[in-house]
């Protein structure tokens, strides 16, 4: 057995992980269970709750849009997009505090127009139309914007700051209402807003929101009515993004969506509309298309990154 050696850095919510030379240990041997739950620190504790899937960030997922395939070590099935291949890759970072350690970078490039994503990987306990309903479901990210030294292409000058689009970065969305082939219906997305709407592009901050667009919700922008300050995010850093979602009665304006920053509350609303009689589904799939900006005519001067280090949704199926 490889000498394992203590990594002062790798300490999450009280439990130590530990480093081989011939690779990632953890005391118990195996990586997910070695992850403390305490690390899901608003995850509810619903009665019938499950895994949906869980990504440690550490290899890129097959091609396969639409279908959905296991990762080893992870839970739950992915995929990704040939069209993002050259814009997605792994990056070994030592400031990552959870296990392997590894990121999954998201690049945009120089050059990029509005309105469309380099990126794009799925993620759901089962993906497409024979995918798995939930009426509740927690969400986690752990994730920096730039921030990571060396990585090839970037300006080292550029660590702390980031260019985005006046309508901000899409971070990923969940489906609701269906049907559940399609991911169009009714997207309820995660955005990175400018830091400082009408003000420069490239900004050291970004604001955290909720947005729907679709025929069940029609077009909803929500604020940050809790801790309003603590929804800005510093570019550089690593933060964690917690929500939870829980679906509507068909007919009544009562979901709920609340969201925390860093353990920080910064919204609770429980006026949501998710679904629909001609769109009855509940939450379906999840998909990472991190899409930079609406229409305008933007284009990017400059290469940024968004890197996840660890992404995991828990529910209670329908």
């Amino acid at each position: 057995m490889a000498t394992l050696r203590r990594v002062a850095n790798k300490r999450i919510f009280g439990q130590t992980f530990f480093l081989s030379t011939g690779g990632i240990l953890t005391p118990q041997g195996s990586l997910l269970a070695s992850i403390p739950n305490a690390l899901y620190e608003n995850q509810p504790n619903w009665a019938g709750g499950q895994v949906i899937c869980r990504s440690l960030c550490d290899i890129i997922p097959p091609d396969a849009v639409g279908a959905g395939l296991p990762v080893a070590g992870w839970d739950g099935l992915w995929d990704g997009s040939t069209f993002s291949a050259s814009n997605r890759f792994i990056t070994n970072d030592v400031e990552a505090s959870i296990p392997p350690f590894k990121v999954r970078s998201n690049r945009y490039p120089n050059g990029w127009g509005d309105g469309s994503s380099p990126v794009r990987i799925d993620g759901w306990e089962r993906l497409g139309a024979t995918a798995i309903e939930y009426d509740k479901v927690y969400q986690f990210y752990r994730f920096r914007i730039n921030g990571i030294p060396g990585i090839a292409g970037q300006d080292q000058s550029q660590l702390t700051t980031y260019e985005n689009q006046p309508v901000g970065t899409k971070f990923g969305f969940t489906c609701s209402g269906g049907p559940k082939a399609s991911l169009a219906p009714n997207q309820n997305m995660v955005f990175l807003e400018p830091g400082h709407p009408g003000g420069s592009l490239i900004d050291t901050t970004c604001r955290c929101v909720m947005k729907q667009q679709g025929p069940a919700s029609g077009n909803r922008g929500t604020t940050n009515t809790i801790n309003n300050g603590a929804s800005f995010i510093t570019v550089g850093p690593y933060h964690t993004w917690e929500s939870i979602w829980e679906i509507n009665v068909i007919g009544s304006p009562n979901g709920r969506y609340a969201q925390w920053i860093d353990g920080v509350q910064t919204e609770d609303l429980s006026d949501i509309v998710w679904r629909d009689a001609g769109h009855p589904d509940g939450f379906y799939t999840w998909s990472g298309d991190m899409t930079w900006g609406g229409s305008g005519g933007f284009v990017k001067t400059r290469d940024d990154y968004i890197h996840f280090n660890h992404v995991y949704f828990w529910g209670v199926p329908s």
